[in-house]
């Protein structure tokens, strides 16, 4: 399980030769937020183009870098997809509880397992961030909790 922040800024290299491509902008999400999509990518060099990795052209995740098989151009649906982090984090009720500051993908499959939503800073240092394993993105953008969802006492454990 890794935390989406943690990809973010990753170096990418491709598995052929080895050679580095650029860095991991941002991991792209499905509509429903439940899957990882791809990756985004800034390659290097004078213009800095953007790039797409789609989830399954992921080879291998490392620690300092992410082994791809493919790019691909930038899809228009992904250009204009806004990134998870810092969406407003609503429950079932219409209340909000705070904002996304960070998800828990499963490497393996693409599932993200939960996200970490900070409800201010007093509470972030008193009693921590909560973590929402059942959750659904609207079409606004806005991340609703459902009402079996709430806080989660057990994180889950991440690299």
């Amino acid at each position: 399980m890794k935390r989406i922040s943690k990809i973010a800024g990753l170096n990418a290299v491709t598995e052929r030769t080895g050679r580095r491509l650029g860095f991991v902008e941002r991991v792209c999400l499905s509509a429903d937020g439940q899957d990882a999509q791809g990756l985004l990518l800034r390659l290097r060099g004078l213009f800095h183009k953007k790039r797409f990795v789609s989830f399954g052209n992921i080879a291998l995740w490392g620690e300092v870098t992410v082994t791809v098989r493919s790019v691909e151009k930038l899809p228009a649906a992904i250009r204009r997809q806004e990134d998870v982090i810092g969406l407003s984090v609503l429950d079932t009720s219409g209340e909000r509880l705070g904002w996304v500051t960070d998800a828990f993908i499963e490497e393996s499959s693409g599932r993200v397992l939960a996200l970490e939503v900070s409800r201010g800073i007093v509470d972030d240092f008193s009693r921590g961030r909560i973590r929402v394993r059942d959750f659904t993105m609207r079409p606004d953008g806005v991340v609703a909790v459902t009402e079996e969802a709430g806080e989660d006492p057990s994180p889950p454990a991440c690299s």
